[in-house]
Protein backbone atom coordinates (compact mmCIF):
# COMPACT_ATOMS: atom_id res chain seq x y z
CA UNK A 1 0.00 0.00 0.00
CA UNK A 2 0.97 3.52 -0.07
CA UNK A 3 0.21 6.36 1.70
CA UNK A 4 1.06 10.14 1.99
CA UNK A 5 2.24 11.55 4.95
CA UNK A 6 1.21 15.80 5.12
CA UNK A 7 2.03 18.20 8.06
CA UNK A 8 0.16 20.15 9.77
CA UNK A 9 -0.55 22.45 7.51
CA UNK A 10 -1.71 19.63 4.79
CA UNK A 11 1.74 20.02 2.11
CA UNK A 12 3.28 16.70 1.44
CA UNK A 13 6.57 16.72 2.72
CA UNK A 14 7.44 12.80 2.09
CA UNK A 15 5.77 9.66 0.67
CA UNK A 16 6.21 6.48 2.92
CA UNK A 17 5.42 3.27 1.26
CA UNK A 18 3.86 0.46 3.64
CA UNK A 19 3.53 -3.09 3.45
CA UNK A 20 0.70 -3.40 5.94
CA UNK A 21 -2.41 -1.20 6.80
CA UNK A 22 -0.60 0.36 10.19
CA UNK A 23 1.74 2.96 9.77
CA UNK A 24 2.94 5.27 12.36
CA UNK A 25 3.19 8.76 10.88
CA UNK A 26 4.50 11.95 12.83
CA UNK A 27 2.37 13.98 14.60
CA UNK A 28 0.03 15.97 12.75
CA UNK A 29 0.39 13.33 9.36
CA UNK A 30 -2.09 11.69 7.84
CA UNK A 31 -2.13 8.67 5.61
CA UNK A 32 -4.32 8.87 2.07
CA UNK A 33 -3.85 5.55 0.12
CA UNK A 34 -3.21 6.02 -3.99
CA UNK A 35 0.07 7.29 -3.48
CA UNK A 36 1.53 8.67 -6.94
CA UNK A 37 4.65 10.74 -6.59
CA UNK A 38 3.46 14.11 -8.79
CA UNK A 39 2.04 14.84 -5.37
CA UNK A 40 5.19 15.63 -3.45
CA UNK A 41 5.07 19.05 -2.83
CA UNK A 42 1.32 19.61 -3.20
CA UNK A 43 -1.28 20.94 -1.09
CA UNK A 44 -4.65 19.13 -0.25
CA UNK A 45 -7.11 22.19 -0.42
CA UNK A 46 -10.33 19.87 0.61
CA UNK A 47 -11.49 19.43 -3.02
CA UNK A 48 -8.04 18.28 -4.86
CA UNK A 49 -4.32 19.06 -4.93
CA UNK A 50 -2.65 21.95 -5.63
CA UNK A 51 1.19 23.51 -5.89
CA UNK A 52 2.09 23.82 -2.81
CA UNK A 53 4.44 26.28 -0.74
CA UNK A 54 7.25 24.26 -0.01
CA UNK A 55 8.62 25.30 2.88
CA UNK A 56 12.90 25.02 3.17
CA UNK A 57 13.57 21.90 5.32
CA UNK A 58 13.98 22.93 8.98
CA UNK A 59 17.84 22.70 10.12
CA UNK A 60 19.64 20.96 12.75
CA UNK A 61 21.68 23.90 14.91
CA UNK A 62 24.70 22.51 14.00
CA UNK A 63 23.95 22.46 10.18
CA UNK A 64 22.16 25.98 10.28
CA UNK A 65 25.91 27.46 12.40
CA UNK A 66 27.91 26.02 9.27
CA UNK A 67 26.35 28.35 6.98
CA UNK A 68 28.14 31.03 8.80
CA UNK A 69 32.18 31.17 8.67
CA UNK A 70 34.50 30.43 11.55
CA UNK A 71 35.43 34.12 11.87
CA UNK A 72 31.31 35.31 11.96
CA UNK A 73 30.92 32.65 14.42
CA UNK A 74 33.45 33.89 16.80
CA UNK A 75 32.57 37.36 16.32
CA UNK A 76 28.55 36.45 16.91
CA UNK A 77 29.94 34.39 20.41
CA UNK A 78 32.36 37.67 20.71
CA UNK A 79 29.60 40.50 20.90
CA UNK A 80 28.54 41.65 23.72
CA UNK A 81 25.08 43.08 22.27
CA UNK A 82 22.01 41.78 24.21
CA UNK A 83 20.36 41.30 21.19
CA UNK A 84 23.05 39.00 19.96
CA UNK A 85 23.48 37.29 22.61
CA UNK A 86 19.81 36.39 22.74
CA UNK A 87 19.58 35.29 19.47
CA UNK A 88 22.37 32.85 20.12
CA UNK A 89 20.48 31.53 23.72
CA UNK A 90 17.36 31.11 21.52
CA UNK A 91 19.15 29.03 18.76
CA UNK A 92 21.03 26.61 21.54
CA UNK A 93 17.19 26.13 22.80
CA UNK A 94 15.58 25.33 19.24
CA UNK A 95 15.50 21.86 17.85
CA UNK A 96 15.63 22.79 14.93
CA UNK A 97 16.13 26.08 12.80
CA UNK A 98 13.79 27.31 10.30
CA UNK A 99 15.02 29.72 7.48
CA UNK A 100 11.74 31.38 7.12
CA UNK A 101 11.24 31.51 10.43
CA UNK A 102 11.02 35.48 11.16
CA UNK A 103 12.75 35.21 14.55
CA UNK A 104 15.39 33.23 12.07
CA UNK A 105 15.39 35.69 9.08
CA UNK A 106 15.33 38.66 11.37
CA UNK A 107 18.51 37.67 13.82
CA UNK A 108 21.08 37.24 11.14
CA UNK A 109 19.94 40.58 9.10
CA UNK A 110 20.64 42.00 12.64
CA UNK A 111 23.97 40.15 12.58
CA UNK A 112 24.52 41.73 9.57
CA UNK A 113 23.57 45.51 10.30
CA UNK A 114 26.08 45.13 13.10
CA UNK A 115 29.27 44.30 10.92
CA UNK A 116 29.00 40.93 12.22
CA UNK A 117 28.69 39.51 8.80
CA UNK A 118 29.70 40.96 5.41
CA UNK A 119 27.15 43.02 3.37
CA UNK A 120 25.13 40.25 1.80
CA UNK A 121 26.17 37.21 3.85
CA UNK A 122 22.73 37.67 5.39
CA UNK A 123 20.67 36.68 2.34
CA UNK A 124 23.50 33.95 1.56
CA UNK A 125 23.00 32.37 4.52
CA UNK A 126 19.31 32.34 4.40
CA UNK A 127 18.96 30.57 1.32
Amino acid sequence: MFYYVLLNDDLIATAVVATTELVVLPEGGMALDNYTPEVVGMRWTGSGWAPGDARPAPLTQLAFLRRFTAEERIACRASSDPVVQDFLHLLGLAQDVRLDDADTVAGVNYLESLGLLAEGRAAAVLA
